[in-house]
């Protein structure tokens, strides 16, 4: 399983529109079982989970259905409390434009520059939140959640 395969190596854990959402979710998951995860890179995808790392948010300067700042909503105060130093970039265009050969350069370009970010310090017990997770049986590490109030856009309702 991926657990024991990343047991000794850092890793940082992303994706794009609803791939982050399950890159979110994997991330979670490796924290619960004591890997190293050093970063989360989501693109795109506002639905976001809590995760103690540093988490590099991504979306589209004409992104209107992601983007919250094109929206008037301010997303730093629930970022905040959801992440260790989040940090948010801009790329060129609108969702789905960010993988076409004029705009991938930007795309990996913020890539490396979420790599090269200083990481956040471990989570003191990392451990300690692996043996919660298997002494309590009804644990649900799946904890997503939209967190700006009502205005989730009509894409993303379920």
């Amino acid at each position: 399983d991926l657990a024991s395969y990343l047991r000794d190596r850092p890793c940082t854990v992303g994706g794009n529109c609803q791939g982050a959402a399950i890159a979110g979710e994997l991330a979670r998951n490796l924290v619960f079982n004591a890997i190293d995860v050093q970063g989360f890179i989501a693109m795109e995808w506002i639905e976001v989970p809590a995760l103690p790392v540093q988490a590099t948010l991504l979306f589209g300067a004409e992104s209107k259905d992601y983007n919250p700042f094109l929206r008037n909503i301010d997303p730093w105060p629930a970022w905040n409390r959801l992440f260790v130093n989040p940090t948010c970039r801009i790329l060129p265009g609108g969702h789905g434009t960010y993988f076409r050969p004029d705009t991938i350069s930007a795309l990996a370009g913020e890539v490396r520059h979420a790599l090269a970010l200083p990481k956040a310090p471990a989570v003191s017990d990392r451990s300690a939140l692996a043996r919660s997770r298997s002494n309590a049986p009804n644990f649900r590490p799946a904890m997503t959640f939209w967190p700006f109030g009502n205005a989730m856009p009509a894409c993303c309702r379920i």
